[in-house]
């Protein structure tokens, strides 16, 4: 059928929209393409609406009514089908078939990664291809990006979706207890093991692991660790019996691991066994059309869950977040956002100035480039022409300190001398004063002893006050 051909009079047609951030709709097997403001609705058409191949619904169909929908296409569509149905809606039918597509489609369409710039699309579509796999998979990024958000799609749409997914934060773990804590222990094998004791790994038996910061593993622990991805055979803290455990290996870290590998802080074998699929989860920095997506998403779901009126950003509010360098990424946006929806609450608009009261002090100043209206080589000459003052000071500050530094070290040393010179006159003034008194006076037998002459005994008597 083609997508622009209205449905026969007395039919329905119940258009379910994927989950916020993905525009590709399937309706009867036919894909559509809608204004990406709408991610969040299940729309129901009115019979002999046209649907054009940009999304536009044309004037001849009649909306009658919106609703909200969750990831679940299938529910989605039932709960559009309930309410044309309250509707009375004539000649309704429900076909559970709607939105039906292939299996790795239907994968991409219900990763909830918002996002509708390149790099967030490849990010889903690897995801896709890679997730009913058992493959171990790498997943790089900064703090606050989501990496944790992809392991989890990467868990819950493969065929292990049912099973466990535990989350291991390597860095929280102590080094001493890290084996403990990953691959369990036997009673008495250490003070304190009153009991056997199951690890993660055990835990996880059937599902799906995540090595949270795995950069931070022990670099002892990582041949055990090694051993568990390759044959997922591993032994407990203090016992020799082998434990087998079927589970999917998945890594994060905000490490580069390579470089860690060049300094000997982690393991090269491990580091290409766990690489062996290499998800890496962009900054926001670097899909900065994504934002008011995201600020939205936020907004929606934080107003929403506090029971408070959900207001709209302006142009300017919008545009002062793009400029944001976003060191935290995702995160920091999302607490932005949080926090601003709460400082002013009843607010009908947020506005670039209560944007600039929510953002955090340590926030990082907006971007550069900033606009001059001045010619390049103009600039160049002003930069050139400042760099060469900036020297000049520097090296007349570098003088000034050799300067007093040498001065300083003169007074000391003349200090220093005088401090000789002072001590060699109190010996010499003592030496004299007890040979004198040890020959009862006599000049003559002092100055043999001394061994000096007379006359100058007499002048050192002189000089030292004894006459």
């Amino acid at each position: 059928r083609d997508v622009g051909k209205p449905e026969p009079e007395g039919v329905a047609v119940c258009v379910v929209l994927a989950a916020a951030g993905y525009p590709d709709a399937y309706e009867k097997g036919i894909r559509l393409r809608f204004p990406s403001q709408e991610m969040n609705d299940a729309i129901v058409f009115h019979a002999g609406t046209q649907v054009s191949e940009d999304g536009i619904v044309s004037a001849g169909g009649r909306v009658l009514n919106a609703v909200g929908v969750g990831q679940n296409i299938a529910q989605a569509s039932e709960k559009a089908y309930n309410l044309a149905r309250r509707l009375r809606v004539p000649g309704l039918r429900f076909r559970k078939d709607i939105g039906r597509m292939t299996r790795q489609n239907k994968m991409a369409e219900t990763v909830p990664l918002l996002g509708e710039s390149e790099a967030m699309r490849q990010v889903r579509s690897l995801i896709a291809q890679v997730a009913p796999t058992d493959i171990s998979v790498l997943i790089l990024g900064e703090s606050g990006t989501g990496k944790e958000l992809v392991a989890r799609q990467l868990h819950e749409l493969s065929p292990r979706r049912a099973k466990p997914m535990l989350t291991v934060n390597c860095g929280a773990i102590p080094e001493g207890i890290f084996e403990s804590e990953v691959f369990g222990h036997k009673r008495g094998a250490f003070t304190g093991a009153d009991k056997n004791r199951s690890g993660y790994f055990e835990l996880a038996n059937g599902g799906t692991i995540l090595l949270d910061e795995v950069g931070d593993i022990p670099l002892a622990s990582q041949v055990k660790l090694l051993r568990v991805l390759e044959n997922g055979e591993f032994m407990r803290v203090g016992s020799s019996v082998v434990h087998r455990v079927d589970v999917r290996i998945l890594a994060a870290t905000n490490r580069d691991l390579a470089h860690a590998v060049a300094s000997g802080q982690f393991r090269q074998d491990l580091f290409y066994r766990l690489k062996t699929i290499t998800i890496t989860v962009p900054p926001l920095r670097e899909r900065r059309d994504d934002i008011p997506l995201l600020v939205n998403h936020f907004l929606r779901a934080f107003c929403r869950r506090n029971r408070i009126p959900i207001p709209t950003f302006s142009a300017d509010a919008e545009q002062i977040l793009r400029e944001q360098y976003w060191s935290g990424n995702v995160r920091e946006l999302r607490n932005t956002v949080e926090t601003v929806a709460t400082l002013e609450r009843g607010a009908d608009t947020i506005t670039g100035e209560m944007v600039r009261r929510g953002l955090s002090p340590a926030s990082e100043p907006a971007l550069l480039p900033v606009k001059l209206d001045k010619a390049p080589e103009v600039l160049e000459r002003e930069l050139i022409f400042r760099m060469l003052l900036d020297l000049r000071r520097e090296v007349g500050e570098v003088k000034t300190l050799l300067k007093t530094a040498i001065e300083q070290a003169q007074d000391q040393s003349r200090l220093n001398h005088e401090s000789t010179a002072m001590k060699l006159e109190e010996m010499e003034k003592e030496q004299i004063r007890r040979t004198l008194a040890e020959y009862g006076g006599n000049r003559r037998k002092t100055a043999q002893a001394l061994g000096i002459g007379e006359r100058t005994l007499y002048r050192k008597l002189k000089e030292y006050e004894f006459i």
